[in-house]
């Protein structure tokens, strides 16, 4: 199917909000013909990643970290102690 450059690769921001059909026409699609200045389409074509999520997988990691630091190695099985030893020499 050969590629259309009239077409954005997502639905301009108006449709989206709306949740109807957008036919995603440049510079303006249809739905958004009587008021073209509303029609904008997003940068990106990836939503990435809900806001905060990174900042709280961060957060649950150094919480881990800091638990896993008030252990001593005597308390970890001997299978783990060498891994263990390890991370916590790393910078």
């Amino acid at each position: 199917m050969p590629a259309n450059n009239n077409l954005s690769p997502i639905s301009c921001e108006t449709c989206r909000q709306r949740k109807c059909k957008c036919d995603r026409k440049l510079p303006c699609c249809s739905q958004c013909s009587n008021e073209p200045s509303r029609c904008v389409y997003p940068e990106s074509g990836k939503r990435g990643l809900p806001l905060g999520y990174l900042n709280q997988l961060e957060q649950r990691l150094a919480e881990t970290e800091s638990a896993l630091e008030s252990f001593s190695p005597r308390t970890f099985p001997k299978s783990l102690q060498s891994s263990f030893a390890l991370s916590m020499a790393m910078p």
